[in-house]
């Protein structure tokens, strides 16, 4: 139908990748992503045209890699390393997972990544919003900006903090770091 939206994928599918390492690769139009039953998959590599939503990764799954979005929402399952990129909307938000990389590259993005068991990479090359990282081992927030950095929040981390926030100047404007708060780790 001209000018609809149907997503074939659902969870009343059924997906078995086999023996190897298996990807699966979903082009999304827009909402929450229902996973199909999936065995021996590996990798979800998700393209969005507008918000993704992943709302859960079944036990198998060791990566989740949302490469293109507008607003991003996942939950990590405890063994799923998430590799969140290319999001153009306000916000990107990760739950659970076990290592996280977050590539934050639009004015104003804020990045909220919480209940993570292993290391968490942020990096932020634009005025980004707040960053808040709320769990997760050895964390690293590495924010640059034009003239501005929103507050960065790396608590409840259980190894080492390394927080780096650079302002470059075209001799101009105003320079105005944000906030660093840090609460945990072994060092900071």
């Amino acid at each position: 139908v001209a000018g609809s939206t149907v997503n074939t994928l659902s969870a009343l599918d059924a997906v078995n990748g086999g023996a190897g390492k298996d990807t699966l690769k979903i082009g999304f139009a827009a909402g929450i992503i229902a996973l199909p039953s999936l065995t021996s998959v590996e990798v979800i590599e998700v393209q969005g045209a507008a918000d993704v939503t992943v709302a859960s990764t079944p036990a198998d799954v060791t990566n989740l890699n949302v490469t293109q979005a507008k607003n991003v929402d996942v939950t990590g399952g405890a063994t799923t390393a998430v590799a969140v990129s290319g999001a153009t909307g306000a916000k990107i938000e990760v739950k659970g997972g076990s290592d996280v990389a977050v590539t934050s590259a639009t004015l104003d993005q804020t990045v909220t990544v919480s209940g993570i068991k292993g290391a968490v990479t942020v990096s932020a090359t634009t005025d980004a919003g707040a960053i808040k990282v709320t769990g997760g081992t050895n964390v690293t927030v590495t924010s640059t900006a034009a003239t501005k950095s929103a507050a960065i929040d790396a608590i409840d981390a259980t190894g080492a903090i390394v927080v780096t926030q650079n302002l470059n100047s075209d001799g101009k404007a105003d320079l105005a770091g944000g906030a660093i708060t840090t609460k945990g780790g072994t060092s900071v």
